[in-house]
């Protein structure tokens, strides 16, 4: 494919959504949602570990299907009810190409990219909103399921990625050299997001990818959309410009980058299986992981197991990648605080 084809490609369905004119459900507020009664109902809240396990198994209830402000092709926002919590929140649900992986849709790198953070970032640090694997009974758009929706043979179900829809969030002024000297909460923040999407190797580096609370007591920053990343194709825009998937920040936090050094070939190939199923009559089970069933591949079945994750040539590359920022370290050439 020449560049131009990958470029008009890539931006098939990215063209701005019509307005959505209906009533909006009213969300569950930050206080509630994050357990602290101090938070306004403008301040972000993103309670990851509460989260995570609701998105993953909770009983859910599909209230309304929108198109996203901004084009991310295929995506859908839901506003979906937890009601063992009785929670109601936002989420962006995009689903899974048949067999569960895509050109430029790939569901066990969203969950890599999530669980990747976990081994040197402290859930309150976490720069990539809960996100989570699952299968749905019915396409959420319409309702229906034909055996065309079902994304893996024989199971009855819609498989896609659940992420968490933050709020009270922006694109601008998520790398601001000035801020960066003087506020330490952001220093470290961004410093962290720039961590994760260089060990990632993010490969779609658009502003709207990265977001920052638009708080100033709160200066969290975070990488929203990484199915693009560890391996595989890049934005056309990449072809010419590479921003976080190199280390952009003028210093990095010493604290994140001994954790990093402390880290063994064992902590990576946890990666190797991010999301694994057992078949259970028409629907997906989450199970513990086992060991990965083809290490060379991504999407694994044998029988009723099925399996997500990198590939050994994938975590071969963070190990170098990590390997390689260590070592200019040491060298002096990037900076520490």
């Amino acid at each position: 494919m020449n560049r131009l084809c990958l470029m008009i490609a890539m931006c098939a369905g990215c063209a701005a959504a019509k307005p959505d004119t209906r009533p909006r459900i009213p969300l569950t507020p930050p206080a509630e949602l994050c357990g602290d009664p101090t938070l306004t109902p403008d301040r972000l809240c993103v309670p990851s570990a509460r989260l995570e396990p609701l998105l993953k198994t909770g009983r859910l209830e599909i209230l309304q299907v929108r198109n996203p402000s901004s084009g991310t092709a295929g995506a859908k926002a839901l506003i979906i009810g937890l009601p063992d919590e009785k929670l109601v929140i936002k989420v962006k649900w995009k689903e899974s190409k048949r067999g569960g992986d895509g050109f430029n849709n790939t569901p066990r790198k969203e969950l890599a990219a999530y669980e990747l953070q976990k081994l040197f970032l402290a859930p309150d640090e976490y720069v990539v909103p809960p996100a989570v694997g699952r299968c749905l009974p019915a396409n959420p758009v319409d309702g229906s399921l034909e055996d065309k929706d079902e994304t893996f043979k024989g199971v009855a179900c819609v498989y896609g990625v659940l992420s968490y829809w933050l709020e009270h969030v922006t694109e601008e002024g998520v790398l601001d050299l000035p801020r960066f000297v003087r506020d330490e909460p952001y220093r470290t923040s961004v410093s962290n997001m720039n961590l994760v999407t260089y060990l990632i190797n993010h490969r779609d580096t658009r502003p709207s990818n990265f977001l920052i609370a638009k708080d100033p007591r709160s200066p969290r920053v975070f990488s929203i959309d990484n199915g693009l990343a560890f391996s595989g194709i890049r934005n056309p825009r990449q072809i010419f410009l590479h921003e976080w998937n190199y280390i952009v920040v003028p210093s990095l936090p010493r604290a994140r980058i001994d954790k990093l050094r402390q880290l063994q070939r064992a902590d990576f190939d946890k990666l190797a299986v991010v999301a694994q199923y057992v078949v259970r009559g028409n629907a997906l089970e989450e199970v513990p992981p086992t060991a990965p069933l083809a290490p060379d591949e991504g999407v694994r079945r044998a029988g009723d197991v099925i399996q997500l994750g990198l590939t050994k040539k994938e975590i071969d590359a963070i190990e170098k990648r990590l390997a390689e920022l260590l070592a200019e370290v040491d060298k002096g050439k990037i900076a520490l605080h």
